[in-house]
């Protein structure tokens, strides 16, 4: 019993010094991106949209894969969101900012939605898909 206690003890001195010696970046998951605004970030073979929430609804930020910030004139943008217990989806009214595009979503007291995006840029076009739980 007291060898067994001694081996644990061991155990975890051996794990507290070790760790000390690790050092930062190794929290990260290699290849993750990290978002500019800090939101969600879905990407295609041409581009990045990062989408940030409210309680009013989103704003959709598209970015080069350098993610450096592209014209809203250079893409096309459509969108629907659908909340869990509806039944269709209802159009995105996208109006352009300076940056970003941006639309109001009534969350209805859901607790998420799912947004789903047609993005037409450098002659391709692509779907993606967000979960978003407003904040």
């Amino acid at each position: 019993m007291f060898i067994k206690k001694c081996l644990v003890l061991l155990a975890m001195v051996s794990f507290a010094f070790l760790k000390g010696f690790a050092h930062e970046g190794h929290d990260k998951m290699p290849g993750a991106l990290s978002a500019p605004h800090g939101g969600q970030v879905k990407g295609t073979d041409h581009l990045y949209i990062e989408l940030i929430s409210d309680a009013e609804g989103i704003k959709l930020y598209p970015l080069t894969h350098e993610m450096k910030p592209i014209p809203l004139d250079q893409l096309k943008l459509e969108g629907t969101f659908r909340l869990p217990k509806g039944k269709k989806s209802d159009t995105l009214v996208l109006k352009k900012g300076s940056d970003y595009f941006e639309a109001k979503v009534q969350a209805k007291g859901s607790h998420r939605y799912q947004v789903d995006l047609k993005v037409t840029f450098m002659k391709a076009t692509d779907s993606l898909s967000f979960n978003v739980e407003p904040q």
